[in-house]
């Protein structure tokens, strides 16, 4: 299965061909067994002990002063998110999530699995520490409180802030970060939120306390503390703006356009700690574990197919496609010199590792 992940099958039946298995056997290593018991295999693989490996691969990878972080020289931060693996409208499995959906024959009912993930943000990639399957009847705020207290028990001092979508800022949820003496970077969004009135009245009664220059993106910086206590956590919070204005050339009669974005985030971590540009930086790099971690994962790594459809499994493949993701961007970043990698693209190495595999003639 780890074989599977790190040549990037993304099938078990790849795994199980005549040629694989002839391989497999060449060297001393028995018989493959059918894509079917290794489906079956993976529902009772031990998931503890591949949390132990993962725990150990970021040790080495801390201990070899391999990790940086791309927003402060001290501070890291930990993203989480839910990512949906499949569905289907056909197949239904021991506690798989269902909902109902709108087609032209009624509202049939779709069956799915869902995961929350939990990356360590870094400055040249995302380090993958733990995932967590959603279960029946539960919020993806519930699954990530759960996933948060395995992630404070096996990694306690990896990180200092909770980077996180708009979703997770509800009191359960930052009030349980702030238990454990971590803070908060949560995007707002919802306009209908009492915070986000009072600091909208902050921003219109104030200039921004900085303008600063960020690659060809000017961004303007309000930086502001909401003196009411937020219902949805009890506690005071500091809100950033980041207005940033953009300009862009179009194709068509190549007029020079201006663009206009706004961000805010609120969040519980002191200026004296991160100031706002820096603040900033790390609200926009939560997107590394949609662009860095999911697209990857789902488009390289083939994350998203359905190997088998049990929960307990599903977390198996996970961990080990984590395993396999980890060591290779620590080989790729760390053992590589920076004149190859600019050569030699990610996926040509990981083809490099699959035709390897094949062709090695060694015991």
């Amino acid at each position: 299965m780890y074989v599977m992940s790190l040549c990037r099958l993304g099938s078990i039946n790849k795994l199980i061909v005549n040629r694989t298995s002839r391989i497999w056997t060449q060297r001393g290593w028995g018989e493959l067994a059918s894509a079917r018991t290794v489906a079956r295999s993976a529902r009772a693989c031990d998931l503890d002990s591949m949390r132990t490996i993962l725990c150990g691969v970021y040790k080495q990878m801390k201990r070899r002063k391999g990790l940086s972080s791309p927003f402060h020289s001290s501070l890291f931060a930990l993203i989480v998110d839910g990512h949906e693996c499949f569905c289907s409208n056909r197949r239904k499995w021991r506690d798989c999530l269902t909902r109902r959906i709108a087609g032209s024959k009624g509202e049939p009912t779709q069956s799915y699995c869902r995961v929350v993930t939990a990356v360590l943000l870094c400055k040249d990639f995302v380090l993958l520490l733990d995932v967590e399957i959603q279960r029946v009847g539960e919020g993806e705020t519930a699954c990530a409180s759960r996933l948060f207290k395995r992630i404070m028990a096996n990694y306690p001092k990896a990180f200092d802030v909770v980077c996180a979508d708009g979703l997770y800022a509800q009191q359960p949820f930052i009030r349980l970060v702030r238990k454990h003496h971590k803070h908060c970077i949560v995007v707002l969004k919802d306009q209908r939120r009492d915070l986000m009135v009072e600091a909208r009245k902050l921003f219109a009664s104030n200039t921004p306390t900085q303008t600063v220059t960020h690659g060809r993106v000017q961004r303007q910086i309000w930086d502001c503390d909401v003196d009411a206590w937020w219902a949805q956590t009890r506690m005071c919070i500091r809100v950033v703006r980041s207005r940033e204005i953009s300009y862009v050339i179009r194709q068509n009669g190549g007029k020079r356009e201006e663009k206009i974005s706004d961000w805010i985030w609120a969040t519980t971590i002191p200026r004296q700690i991160l100031p706002a540009v820096n603040l900033v930086t790390a609200g926009h790099r939560r997107w590394d574990i949609e662009n860095k971690c999911f697209n990857e994962l789902a488009n390289s790594w083939h994350i998203n197919h359905a190997y088998t459809h049990d929960c307990h499994a599903v977390q198996a493949f996970w961990l080990l496609t984590m395993i396999a993701y980890n060591i290779f961007h620590a080989f790729y970043w760390f053992n590589l010199k920076p004149s190859l990698r600019q050569c030699q693209p990610k996926t040509n190495l990981a083809d490099t590792i699959t035709a390897a595999f094949y062709c090695y003639e060694g015991g």
